[in-house]
């Protein structure tokens, strides 16, 4: 999906990162590959809802944060 150009943690509680090797192992990917698949199908959910494209949502999230 991306180029990875360094890695970035994130902090979760014990049952969340249980959970999440939970649902790697039962799908058969890593963890970074996971939470980037469960960010971009919720970008696609809210770019629906709110009646935009993709790439529109994406780049209005992105230029928020510049």
């Amino acid at each position: 999906m991306s180029q990875l150009s360094s890695k970035k943690n994130i902090a979760v509680n014990e049952e969340t990162h249980q959970l999440l090797k939970a649902l790697c192992t039962q799908n058969f990917r890593k963890p970074g590959a996971f939470v980037e698949k469960l960010i971009m199908d919720h970008m696609k959910f809210r770019a629906e809802k709110e009646n935009v494209s993709f790439e529109k949502y994406k780049n209005n999230l992105l230029k928020g944060i510049s």
